[in-house]
């Protein structure tokens, strides 16, 4: 079986700014990459026990990219 990823973080900011940045796919492609050098080229969100999610990031040059999925299995 294979182990869960648990992540915990902390915002300081407004509960419905962090909430609709989470959800909505248009502000996922603003703030997920993982450098300057990379952009979020799709983003799927559906935060339901038992949906998916799927980011799928670039590298500005071209030369490459990955999806990064999930599952969500506790809200």
């Amino acid at each position: 079986m294979n182990e869960l990823l648990k992540t915990e973080i902390y915002v300081t900011a407004n509960l419905n700014d962090v909430w609709n940045a989470w959800n909505n796919p248009q502000d996922v492609k603003k703030w997920y990459h993982a450098s300057n050098a990379w952009f979020c080229f799709s983003a799927y969100n559906n935060l339901n026990v038992g949906e998916e999610f799927s980011y799928r990031l670039e590298a500005i040059d071209g030369s490459r990219g990955f999806t990064f999925t999930g599952e969500y299995i506790k809200i």
